[in-house]
């Protein structure tokens, strides 16, 4: 009696169930498209001085809670435009060109879910912390859901997308290097020359926690790789596990952003001028920086990893990768 009364008590309190029983949603009416999608805010045009944007993942919007829980990370970034950067980088962070958000952006790909993701992330302008540029993770294919794909068509004009920050090529490949993505890759990097700056955006990671060939097999990585191989890649920004830190993989600086659910509260703070790339992650519930590494573009030098906690109470900052390059 005691094991079927645990039974019925882990059922009633899976998510899986509970999803189970609320059936199909309600239908609700779609937020008006942009006349002309475009890549991104801000897309194709001059900019007056160092790019500056933002990056979180894993918005898992739909699921206990996280409504609330990006509306209170989204009002914290709001305040984070002149905010000093950690030190030695000096200056201020700029008004953000746009946001960056890499994939789950709902719990289980519900057009309710959606819907949700866009009254907050898209249907007024923020103009503290830019637009929204997101991509799909595994999360809103669940299912094989099209709401979310669907969707971001509408406001992207498609889920495989590049654009131009400033003199920066933006690659987005949505979850990351599928098939499809690699073959329209390389057709979009044979238009380039070898040493244009290039930053790709993509919801798997590619080494460490929640890389394995589940993900993302062994040989689209390889081929990954292969097509990268000679490029100008800046940086890779992903999400999917929700920490945050810096790897390498196959020469190439990579970031995980932070996620509003779980423990790691963060966003990644993102500048680019003339002379280096500077990524610092900011928790955001505390209102502090938690590392940053900064490296120059010419290639002299691999860059500084710097834990900016130290000794604090709060949340752990480690590094969750602490592999070798």
């Amino acid at each position: 009696m005691i094991l079927l009364l645990l039974v019925l008590v882990a059922i009633g309190t899976s998510p899986w169930w509970r999803e189970a029983l609320r059936g199909p949603a309600a239908a609700e009416p779609d937020l008006p498209l942009p006349a002309i999608p475009e890549a991104a805010p801000g897309a194709n045009t001059p900019l007056p001085g160092a790019l500056t944007f933002l990056v979180v993942a894993d918005t898992h919007l739909g699921g206990p809670g996280m409504e609330q829980a990006n509306a209170h990370m989204l009002a914290a970034l709001d305040t984070l435009p002149g905010t000093a950067w950690p030190p030695p980088a000096g200056g201020v962070v700029d008004s953000p060109l746009a946001l960056a958000v890499l994939g789950d952006l709902t719990d289980s790909g519900r057009a309710d879910q959606m819907h949700c993701f866009e009254r907050l992330y898209y249907a007024d302008p923020h103009p503290r912390r830019g637009g929204t540029v997101a991509l799909s993770g595994n999360h809103d294919h669940t299912d094989e859901r099209p709401a979310v794909d669907q969707r971001l068509r509408g406001w992207h004009g498609s889920l495989l997308r590049a654009w131009d920050w400033g003199d920066v090529r933006m690659l987005c490949l949505d979850t990351g290097p599928t098939a499809a993505a690699l073959t329209w890759l390389e057709q979009e990097l044979a238009r380039l020359p070898a040493q244009r700056p290039l930053i790709i955006f993509q919801h798997f990671a590619l080494r460490g926690p929640y890389s394995g060939p589940e993900w993302v097999p062994d040989g689209q990585k390889a081929r990954y790789a292969a097509i990268l191989t000679g490029r100008r890649v800046l940086a890779i920004f992903h999400g999917h596990f929700h920490g945050t830190g810096h790897y390498r993989w196959q020469g190439i600086d990579v970031y995980n952003t932070g996620s509003p659910r779980h423990r790691w509260c963060e966003a990644l703070a993102v500048r680019v001028n003339s002379g280096d790339l500077m990524v610092a992650s900011w928790n955001w519930q505390a209102r502090r920086w938690w590392w940053m590494h900064r490296k120059r573009l010419d290639g002299s030098d691999a860059g500084v990893f710097t834990d900016l906690a130290g000794a604090t109470s709060g949340p752990p900052v480690l590094n969750p990768y602490p592999l070798k390059p």
